[in-house]
């Protein structure tokens, strides 16, 4: 069985972005590529409702993102500069492009009120033509 998954790497807001496919096995244990559709769900998370409003809102609104969903409060527990932390936050899903995503990533860290915040890209591997058209239609800037 190979691997499963996308590797994504960057040095940081505002560097290139690499995208690795990687294979899945089939029913028949014959290995074929993981389908791309060229959609990305981009998903950080802030510590004030207010302030996911505002990144999900200012996203849409530049066309780095065709739309963002804000999930409910969250518990997050972590470590912190060597404590054990625990604290309330909300996720923010933004439905992007291959092509959007790294000015996404840099506005987003750009606002970001967290000095390390979490930022996780999950491929899209299928869904419906007419949604991912969609996507792709509204994450483009207006020319």
């Amino acid at each position: 069985m190979a691997p499963t998954g996308i590797g994504h790497e960057s040095g940081g807001p505002g560097d290139p972005v690499t995208l690795a496919i990687c294979t899945l096995p089939d029913e028949a244990s014959n290995e074929r590529p993981l389908r791309m559709t060229g959609i990305l769900i981009a998903q950080t998370t802030v510590d004030h409702e207010s302030a996911a409003h505002a990144l999900a809102k200012g996203a849409v609104e530049a066309r780095l993102a065709a739309c963002a969903h804000i999930d409910p409060p969250v518990t997050a527990v972590y470590r912190w500069e060597g404590r054990i932390e625990t604290a309330t936050e909300w996720r923010i899903s933004f439905k992007t492009t291959v092509t959007r995503l790294p000015e996404l990533q840099v506005w987003v860290h750009g606002r970001h009120p967290y000095e390390v915040p979490e930022w996780i890209t999950l491929p899209v591997t299928g869904g419906s033509e007419a949604y991912l058209s969609w996507v792709a239609e509204e994450a483009t800037p207006n020319t």
